[in-house]
């Protein structure tokens, strides 16, 4: 990590992480097919669905006034785990009125080598900063939206398929949880 503390017009960080952290399911399987519990692989080693291996964050805060401060983050990660999938596969649907037709799914699996793609948000902030009184205390007001370039990179996620048809996509699913929009939040601050 390489920081430049407050002071001044700018301040602020770089750091870089590399993590190569595993788990450890203790459980057997408990009947015959059983893989997994909770999507976690039983009985082995294997990487959590929220692992990345590299993680780069630069954070840059400008200061135009004392009170003042505009903040950017920016964040460029490795891609989390993605599951190996199996062939598609038809099975029957007895629905209420006695009626059956055809659906159909695809069985997925943990894999130790696939990865999504690369995740790269950017969050900005600014805010307001004044001292409470003649304490040493301070209030800061602010505003900011996170992952502000969403809608310009999306990370690709795996290809669909119709659960009525059992056809494939051509488009392939999002890899991440956005909203479709930047999250913007407000706040107030008190430290003391």
């Amino acid at each position: 990590m390489l920081e430049k503390k407050a002071g001044g017009f700018a301040d602020g960080y770089i750091s870089y992480s590399f993590v190569n952290a595993r788990y450890k399911n203790p459980f057997a399987p408990l009947y015959d097919g059983q893989t997994s519990t909770y999507d976690d692989p039983l009985d082995e080693w294997y990487y959590p669905s929220f692992h990345r291996f590299n993680t780069l964050n630069i954070v840059a805060n400008l200061h135009p006034t004392s009170h003042w401060t505009f903040t950017i983050k920016g964040t460029l990660a490795t891609g989390t785990p993605k599951k190996d999938e199996g062939d598609i596969y038809c099975y029957p649907v007895k629905l209420d009125d006695g009626t059956v037709i055809q659906r159909y799914t695809r069985s997925s699996f943990y894999s130790d080598t696939l990865r999504t793609q690369i995740s790269c948000p950017v969050d900005i902030r600014i805010g307001y900063k004044n001292k409470l009184g003649k304490t040493r205390g301070t209030w800061e007001w602010y505003v900011g939206a996170e992952d502000i370039f969403l809608n310009l990179y999306t990370p690709e996620g795996s290809r669909q398929f119709d659960r009525r048809t059992g056809e494939m996509s051509d488009q392939k699913t999002s890899a991440d949880f956005n909203i479709g929009i930047p999250m913007i939040s407000t706040g107030c601050k008190f430290s003391f």
